[in-house]
């Protein structure tokens, strides 16, 4: 008798408590991984870079962009009836571009931008194909036009909601642009392949593009893609007839990537 309540004492009386005590210790070391998971996947435990930013009434940064310039070409009658001209296509060219940015805050998403960046557009090329005789290789000339612009847009930004340190935006307006590099003022020569095609030095165009900010520790960066529609013909009227009668109307149309710093 006395053996059997020694083994009971030993052996089943304990038994709850070391159920109770093993399982407090698993929980222990379970809960930290737990509370880590939610830490890393929680929205409410990110850090929140520059919480108080866009609540600025205007702010400043600068621009660097790599550009695609280009001539929208309108070929006239003539080309196809009468003239000697029987191809005419528009090369383009890349270049970058260097800007400043100015920034109005309207509402939680609309701002209010102006830019004014220096383009150097590189050299684009008119490429025109002449009718040679029946025995004779077709005749083919370049003509270069090298622009650098300054252009002055003034657009306006819709942003999205902000989510955690990321925000999407649409972005358009109208921009005005002055070729520095314009060669309406050259002297025409009379040798056929000298003369110059004579582009005006003023020009306006609408532009519309997408971009993403990112909110950074110190500042904000973002990335924008946008493209612009020339809306004036920019052919000046004293481009000698051979090259100028083969073309009704000539814009300029580009596309810019841009990298912003706020």
């Amino acid at each position: 008798m006395r053996t059997w309540l020694l083994l009971y004492l030993l052996f089943v009386l304990p038994c709850p408590m070391y159920s109770q005590v093993f399982s407090r210790k698993l929980n222990t070391c379970t809960q930290p991984a737990v509370d880590r998971r939610i830490k890393i996947f929680g929205e409410s435990d990110k850090v929140r870079n520059l919480p108080d930013y866009d609540t600025q009434i205007i702010h400043f940064g600068y621009i660097i962009a790599v550009n695609k310039y280009d001539f929208k070409i309108t070929n006239s009658d003539s080309l196809y009836k009468r003239d000697s001209v029987y191809v005419l296509e528009s090369e383009p060219a890349m270049g970058f571009s260097l800007g400043l940015l100015a920034n109005l805050h309207l509402t939680d998403n609309w701002d209010l931008r102006f830019c004014p960046t220096l383009v150097l557009a590189g050299t684009r090329k008119l490429n025109y194909g002449f009718r040679g005789q029946p025995t004779q290789a077709t005749n083919l000339v370049t003509k270069k036009i090298n622009s650098t612009i300054i252009d002055f847009p003034l657009l306006v930004k819709f942003k999205s909601a902000r989510y955690n340190n990321f925000r999407a935006y649409v972005i358009g307006g109208a921009k005005y642009s002055l070729d520095l590099a314009s060669n309406k003022k050259n002297n025409t020569s009379g040798d056929f392949l000298s003369p110059l095609v004579k582009i005006n030095r003023q020009d306006w165009s609408l532009e519309a593009g997408v971009g993403m900010d990112f909110y950074l520790e110190y500042f904000k960066f973002s990335t924008e893609l946008r493209m612009s529609y020339g809306q004036t013909n920019i052919l000046h009227t004293d481009t000698q007839p051979i090259f100028g009668k083969s073309i009704k109307d000539m814009r300029t149309n580009a596309v810019t990537l841009s990298f912003l710093f706020e």
